[in-house]
């Protein structure tokens, strides 16, 4: 079985992590300035917690990289589908290009690691 799938998933999702900062920097930021405290307050938490959790996911990949997927735990099975499940969720609920795209292409590599078919 090849880890690479689940590598990529990986690395993209760290990615992802980045790229949410950086979006929100440039996009959130100057738009709290015109709103009151409880909303800014609300919105950047949003922000962080969109970061922290792509970042999260991103070493819970690589992590599962590391593990043939016949050995995965019911717990990194529970995770992992959790995981699948707010990649689709985005994929379907979002109307910005770049995530669906890359909550699409996470999704896939995940699950494409996950099976274990892939050989390599």
């Amino acid at each position: 079985m090849s880890a690479r799938p689940m590598q990529a998933a990986g690395v993209i999702s760290l990615l992802m992590a980045g790229g949410h900062y950086v979006m929100g920097a440039n996009e959130l930021a100057p738009r709290i300035k015109k709103v009151r405290q409880v909303e800014a307050s609300t919105a950047l938490k949003g922000w962080y917690q969109g970061c922290f959790m792509y970042a999260v996911f991103g070493l819970n990949y690589l992590r599962l990289a590391t593990v043939p997927s016949a050995l995965y735990t019911t717990l990194d099975k529970a995770i992992l589908t959790a995981q699948m499940a707010m990649h689709l969720f985005t994929l379907l609920g979002l109307q910005q290009t770049p995530p669906r795209v890359l909550s699409a292409l996470v999704f896939a590599l995940a699950g494409l690691g996950a099976s274990g078919k892939i050989q390599g």
